[in-house]
């Protein structure tokens, strides 16, 4: 785009009084012509916005530079020069908003007063609002672009990569989320490829696979769940619908909606900046809820401490002049036009976590006698080793004796290897006695031989005799149960120490004598979310029946329930292995 003459003279004051600033030994000389210039010409102000994003002169006073300690140190650490930069771009937002603020109040006074040509776009800012503003914002952007292009190295696209934005957090898991990277109406335009800022009002799709590294900038959730893990080791839930600025790598500044941080020690200090307060974690969990159309703001502690620091109309700390500090069951409600309020926490308000998933997988059909054995493929064993149960299984009353038919307690001749993410044993319906209540069976002549799990080669020898966990339909059961109802078979309750890819859980059925004594179906229940499946053949050879296990929590409880079929609802056993 071709300059006018005047831009040009524009253009070459900015370029003079930059260079004063920044490469002579008088830099406050250089700002204060440059802060004078852009105070009393609003066609300079533009010209500067398209300076700072298109200039090199400070990459090429930093790269004849670079060497000189009196310059910038030949020590520099660029962790420090990154939480400068933050440092800039907080001062540069808190600019931008006391000129949003100032802008509406002019253009609500003109309105009361009916100056309707005072709130015309086309009006001129007068002097002294835009030189009270300039005077914050254009010292805090020659800090930002003396980092960015002294410190740091350029991308091939010519933007530096501090002017970028950088990848400040990791998502780690999401639930049919919907979220857009949000061009900044205040944010000038700038080249660099992918990483420059985005265009004014500009909506990209962002990748919310876990695994996916989300960068600095504002950004949009219409829809789902977003969780990210900051590079300072803070977590956050991020529920939609919600607008969030992610600033730092431990600090973000949520325009609407939830957000729960979790933050462990290392992170202490999370801050999260909203337009009434700001909320600075103590290593804790806590969750901020922001509605600027109501101007209102809700704080909930659910362990730990943060402080929370209301702002005035005009911008400061609350009325007391101190923060507020909250601990564990603590909430505050803070809105523009009254005193904080604290109160207690709702348990119910925010999203603590990603729900629980369980899906139905597949089945192993006739492979009863080798789901402990090598010896044969098994495309659905999540692990790859060909052996259901690597990470532990519960067999039920196994028997080394196949002469030998037995009634007893549930828990009797369990052959079993502990999970080690399982807290405690395996928990049953009331009722131990047989037929009045869950019993185990074993020994049969008729019941599937397995491979010995002890077994130290889970080779193809040392078989031993499968039993079952059984419930009867007989009249007098602790669970009314009769054909066709759903009983509960058993619980696993998770402890600590759970992967965090979840595991796959295998319910093995269809292994004793009667065919009767084969559920019609399997369901699988955590916390309200559940997952079912027809069982599918009744040939009396073993089958295993898989479910995924997604976002397992401490203190989870998974149940297994059965519909009966016949006059027993059974089960050989259940197995656990991890991705």
């Amino acid at each position: 785009m071709a300059q006018s003459m005047e831009e040009r003279a524009l253009f070459d004051q900015v370029h003079e009084a930059l260079t004063q600033a920044l490469l002579t030994g008088s830099p406050e000389e250089g700002i204060a012509k440059l802060e004078s210039l852009l105070a009393s010409n609003p066609k300079a102000q533009q010209v500067y916005l398209r300076y700072v994003t298109q200039t090199d002169i400070l990459r090429l006073w930093g790269a004849s530079n670079a060497n000189r300690s009196s310059a910038i140190g030949s020590d520099v650490d660029p962790e420090v020069m990154l939480e400068l930069l933050e440092e800039a771009e907080r001062i540069e937002q808190r600019a931008r908003e006391e000129r949003e603020a100032r802008t509406l109040a002019l253009q609500n006074a003109a309105q009361s007063l009916h100056l309707a040509e005072s709130s015309s776009p086309s009006a001129p800012r007068s002097r002294s609002t835009w030189a009270v503003s300039v005077a914050a914002w254009s010292t805090a952007a020659l800090l930002l672009l003396m980092l960015r292009f002294v410190v740091l190295p350029k991308e091939p696209g010519g933007l530096p990569i501090a002017a970028a934005r950088r990848p400040v957090a990791t998502i780690s898991d999401s639930v049919d989320a919907q979220w857009f990277a949000v061009g900044d109406a205040d944010e000038p335009t700038a080249p660099g490829g992918a990483n420059a800022p985005l265009r004014p009002g500009r909506q990209d799709p962002q990748p919310s696979g876990a695994g996916a590294r989300i960068k600095s900038g504002r950004y949009k959730l219409t829809a789902g769940l977003v969780q990210l893990r900051l590079d300072s080791g803070a977590h956050a839930i991020l529920e939609a619908p919600l607008e969030i600025d992610l600033q730092g790598k431990n600090r973000v500044r949520l325009v609407q909606g939830k957000l729960v941080g979790r933050v462990p020690p290392e992170a202490s200090g999370f801050t999260v900046e909203t337009s009434l307060a700001t909320i600075v974690d103590l290593g804790t969990e806590f969750g901020v809820e922001a509605s600027p159309k109501i101007d209102e703001l809700h704080v909930h502690v659910f362990e730990g401490g943060v402080t929370v620091a209301s702002r005035s109309e005009a911008g400061g700390a609350d009325q007391a002049g101190e923060p507020l500090s909250l601990s564990a069951g603590q909430a505050a409600f803070v809105a523009s036009n009254r005193a904080a309020v604290i109160g207690q926490i709702d348990q119910d308000r925010f999203m603590r976590r990603l729900p629980t998933t369980i899906q139905y997988v597949g089945v192993v059909e006739g492979e009863g006698m080798h789901l402990r054995s090598p010896a044969l493929s098994k495309p659905l064993d999540v692990d790859g080793d060909d052996v259901f149960g690597s990470a532990g299984y519960y067999f039920f009353n196994v028997r080394e004796v196949v002469d030998r038919k037995g009634y007893a307690p549930a828990y009797e001749k369990m052959l079993f290897e502990k999970p080690g993410f399982l807290r405690g044993s395996p928990e049953f319906p009331d009722g131990l006695a047989a037929s009045r209540g869950v019993f185990s069976v074993g020994g049969r002549q008729e019941y599937l031989d397995m491979v010995d799990p002890r077994a130290p080669d889970n080779g193809g020898s040392g078989a031993v005799k499968s039993g079952v966990l059984t419930y009867p339909a007989d009249e007098g059961n602790p669970q009314d149960a009769a054909p066709g109802s759903e009983i509960e078979i058993c619980s696993l309750a998770l402890g600590d120490d759970l992967p965090p890819t979840g595991f796959r859980l295998g319910v093995f059925t269809d292994n004793a004598d009667l065919p009767e004594t084969v559920p019609a179906e399997i369901r699988i229940r955590i916390n309200g979310v559940e997952a079912s499946v027809a069982t599918e053949s009744k040939d009396l050879d073993g089958d295993l029946y898989l479910f995924d296990i997604g976002r397992p929590q401490q203190g989870d409880v998974i149940e297994i329930d059965l519909r009966v079929q016949g006059k027993y609802a059974s089960i050989g056993g259940v197995t656990f292995d991890v991705p």
